[in-house]
């Protein structure tokens, strides 16, 4: 499974977090886990930015991104993402 942003891009830092919880909203979901043990990196740029889940997630029903860090004007202060896409 691999998560993609498409387009310009203001996120620069994310923590991904997964969950096999069948919940009917997001805001039900209680038991996260982290899908990587590092914050990933996306440059600002108007590039594909990928991140491919490894190993391997099976069952997943949610994911949640944490964003830690985004560029611009003022940096960590707004979120702008042209489009984000999961390819399972």
């Amino acid at each position: 499974m691999s998560l993609w942003q498409r387009g310009l891009t203001h996120v620069t830092g994310v923590n991904m977090y997964v969950s096999k919880e069948e919940k009917s909203t997001y805001s039900e979901v209680e038991s996260w886990t982290k899908a990587s043990e590092e914050t990933v990196n996306w440059a600002g740029s108007e590039e594909d930015q990928v991140f491919d889940f490894k190993p391997e997630q099976e069952g997943v029903r949610w994911i949640c991104l944490e964003v830690k860090h985004s560029a611009g004007s003022e940096e960590d202060k707004f979120i702008n993402a042209a489009e984000i896409a999961v390819e399972v």
